[in-house]
């Protein structure tokens, strides 16, 4: 039975190097050249299931959090759009996939649901002025080869 623990022990401590080198190795790779964001990918995590700071600036968790307003957007009752006016904090952990923790910041604009068939840019839609902006926690899973899910929505 000892014997038993120190091989999975043994092999857990291998997995562990194991990622943290394959991190590394990314870190190095995909450094942040000219500019360019690097997107967070599973494979080099550290640890599953840790939660971790992501850089509230990426091009990654941006397009998460545009995917999470368009989607409250959706389900809202209100007769006006909202949009992302800016991201507060980000973390995500790891999981069977990548689960995204957003608190954002967002406004109502003038455009109406509806107003310009299914397909609007928010870019260009002008908040309401002077209105006291929404501030809002967002849970997203991006699970490779499946479409993003907002799984849990909280705004005051």
């Amino acid at each position: 039975m000892a014997v038993t623990h120190y091989i999975i022990i043994g092999l857990c401590l291998l997995a562990f190097r194991d990622a943290k080198e394959q991190a590394e190795k990314g870190e190095q790779e995909h450094g942040n050249k000219g500019g360019q964001e690097e997107e967070i990918k599973a494979a080099t995590a550290v640890i599953y299931g840790d939660i971790k700071e992501a850089n509230p600036n990426s091009t990654a968790v941006h397009k998460i959090a545009t995917f999470a307003v368009d989607e409250f957007n959706k389900g809202n009752k209100t007769k006006r759009l909202f949009k992302l006016t800016k991201i507060l904090s980000a973390k995500y952990q790891v999981v069977f996939g990548i689960r995204y923790s957003l608190n954002v910041e967002m406004g109502k604009t003038k455009c109406k649901k509806g107003e310009m068939a299914d397909v609007i840019n928010l870019e260009s839609c002008p908040l309401i002025p002077q209105q006291k902006l929404r501030s809002c926690h967002f849970e997203v899973l991006n699970v490779p080869g499946r479409e993003l899910n907002l799984q849990h929505t909280k705004c005051r």
